[in-house]
């Protein structure tokens, strides 16, 4: 595989800054039990304390990360939104309310994304190019309608793939959940959530963390890590993080960059001979979006 300037593989880490939607969503939803203090100050941990960690952290070692941001939560700190911007990370589409889309009509969903967009120019000046929140054929439609680049949100390939649909077709940055912090700690005493499943220990998912980037680096594939602030921002888990970072920037053959610098380039080098999926043969897929 043929990386920019002749790198072995590629790396890009990804944020989900949930803030306290994460939660008052599904309360919007009905599901009031959602609604309680204590998970909103469990997600206001993300943008108020987690982030100036992360993005201090990613300034010493000079690496660029990009950051899905719900609508609603760029509003609730829009200092925070406007530093990951002039400190030169990528800033994506996550909805504006965190809502699942699947769940919602035509004309909400249209303005879940109109929403955000406004936000977003209004804030930094601009509009993402990527998003996180695919749930069905008609949300990839409106993305593509939209003039987003690129999505991620699916786990067809270890490497970028383009992803079709009757308005056209868009590159998919693909995500996995070994690699995402959810698959490890995501836990709450009350209520369950559908993929509650624990605390595992630093140690345990930075061998596998590093492991995957070794099979990566060895067969010239894409290495994405996904990550929550809430969640990576404990700092037993920031420890382990950048032990991660040292590691990964040890490999002088390594392009780390953002989803859309990555989009980008897949779109100019590889787009015509890669794998393609076609949704728009399919039943109408949804694709869930619970965290």
């Amino acid at each position: 595989m043929q990386w920019k300037n002749d790198a072995k593989c590629a790396v890009t880490i990804s944020f989900d800054i949930d803030g306290k939607e994460r939660w008052l969503a599904r309360a919007r939803a009905g599901k009031e039990e959602f609604a309680s203090p204590l998970l909103s100050h469990y997600g206001e941990y993300g943008p108020k304390v987690a982030m100036p960690r992360i993005l201090g952290m990613f300034d010493e070692y000079d690496i660029p990360g990009g950051f899905f941001i719900p609508g609603m939560v760029a509003e609730e700190h829009p200092e925070m939104t406007q530093k990951i911007h002039e400190a030169g990370h990528e800033i994506g589409f996550h909805g504006h309310t965190h809502a699942g889309l699947a769940g919602l009509s035509d004309e909400e969903e249209a303005e879940e994304f109109a929403r955000a967009l406004d936000t977003f120019e209004n804030l930094i000046g601009e509009t993402p190019a990527g998003y996180r929140q695919w749930s069905s054929q008609r949300t990839l439609n409106r993305a593509i309608e939209l003039g987003f680049e690129y999505g991620s949100m699916t786990s067809a390939n270890d490497i970028p793939y383009v992803l079709e649909a009757e308005a056209g077709d868009i590159i998919e940055i693909p995500v996995h959940a070994s690699i995402s912090d959810t698959a490890y700690f995501t836990f709450q005493l009350a209520p369950v959530l559908p993929h509650q499943n624990g605390i595992d220990s630093p140690s345990k998912v930075y061998d596998i963390w590093s492991s995957e980037f070794d099979g990566c680096y060895k067969r010239g594939r894409l290495f994405h890590l996904v990550l929550h602030p809430q969640m990576i921002g404990r700092p037993h888990r920031l420890e382990m993080l950048e032990e991660l970072i040292q590691y990964i920037k040890g490999h002088s053959d390594v392009w780390i960059a953002t989803p859309r610098e990555i989009a980008r380039y897949w779109r100019k080098e590889h787009a015509d001979n890669s794998m393609r999926i076609d949704l728009s043969v399919d039943a109408d897929p949804v694709i869930s979006n619970e965290d």
